[in-house]
């Protein structure tokens, strides 16, 4: 009883949290922002433009989401969806990535409690507020959008895996991109560093990965330092790890499990031999804390100059040192002014 009202409780807060390159499309005389996408989603049978998917379990699909374009502070809206075949999307993720200024593809993997409309304007809004130059795809689990279906989520999220490491690995070894960046936020970050430790290391070359940021990771804190984190270096991927006290759904996460969340820093930010780790505390004044990425001005400024101009932390602006008992980590600067 205690963990079924721990997850409702998660996922009520996530609830309440709940320029890209390609050339914008005219749809209805509305300019939309094309978003790249890949599901396993089962697809609905309604007759619109919108048709979109469910939450339930299906086969892998691929097109392109059309999202409206919206200025700082305003919703993005899904309004159209247009489903094509493997080849047809991988003719046409080619052309979006000749026609970028950075050739380069981002794959963002949502998180726990979310649909396919919200995550599909989730990157939208990434995109847009980190000013990422290059090309956004999506990857959306069947994620039940439901208050009680964390467990349900964390199952769907294992079973989509393959499918997921199959998305990857075409566009590495199927698209001209110069680098392919990897986001994870929250359980989807789980799901990220599983499939790129167990299927994408091994099968293809990783040089071709750029960056690999997990947000808010809903990964067992000991688990990723100790055994996943040294796998991620000792495979040469550069990788940054965005934390938080803040974040609300992080410690419900941690009642939940006993354990405390590596994307949970209450305790002290994780600090790992070449992991670079953000702690955005001083930045993220949202209530439930746990969307930062495309809630916070300054975090998406600090992953527009990660992903754009591939900078490290020390290179950054807004971002200061610390000094942590095992070792140096990075804050977030809310008063710029004072950041070095």
């Amino acid at each position: 009883m205690r963990t079924q009202v721990m997850v409702v409780v998660l996922s009520c807060l996530l609830c309440a949290c709940a320029s890209i390159q390609e050339r914008s499309v005219k749809v209805d005389e509305k300019i939309m922002m094309p978003v790249f996408y890949g599901t396993d989603r089962l697809q609905d049978d309604e007759k619109s433009l919108k048709k979109t998917y469910t939450r339930d379990r299906g086969d892998t699909g691929f097109g392109v989401a059309y999202i409206d374009k919206f200025d700082q502070g305003n919703k993005a809206n899904l309004v159209k969806l247009s489903p094509m075949t493997p080849e047809q999307y991988l003719q046409k993720l080619n052309a979006a990535i000749q026609h970028s200024t950075d050739k380069t593809v981002l794959i963002f993997v949502h998180g726990y409690n979310r649909s396919f409309e919200q995550s599909s304007e989730n990157i939208a809004k990434l995109t847009y507020k980190s000013g990422y130059r290059g090309v956004p795809v999506l990857w959306s689990w069947p994620s039940r959008k439901n208050p009680a279906a964390y467990t349900v989520d964390v199952v769907n999220m294992r079973w989509s895996r393959p499918h997921l490491a199959e998305l990857i690995e075409d566009v590495i070894e199927h698209t001209s991109a110069r680098s392919i960046h990897l986001i994870g936020h929250s359980l989807g970050a789980r799901s990220l560093v599983n499939v790129v430790l167990q299927d994408i290391i091994d099968d293809v070359p990783t040089s071709r990965i750029g960056e690999v940021v997990l947000l808010a990771p809903d990964i067992d804190a000991a688990i990723f330092k100790n055994d996943q984190a040294p796998r991620l270096v000792k495979a040469g991927l550069v990788v940054t790890l965005y934390t938080s006290t803040n974040d609300n759904a992080m410690a419900v996460s941690h009642a939940i499990h006993g354990h405390p969340r590596a994307g949970d820093s209450r305790k002290g930010p994780i600090i790992v031999a070449g992991i670079e780790t953000i702690d955005v505390t001083d930045a993220n004044n949202s209530v439930i804390g746990h969307s930062y990425f495309k809630e916070s001005g300054m975090v998406a400024n600090d992953l527009g100059q990660l992903l754009n101009d591939r900078l490290p932390a020390a290179k950054r602006t807004n971002l200061v040192t610390n000094k942590g008992p095992s070792g140096q980590y990075w804050s977030l600067n809310a008063n710029p002014a004072m950041s070095k």
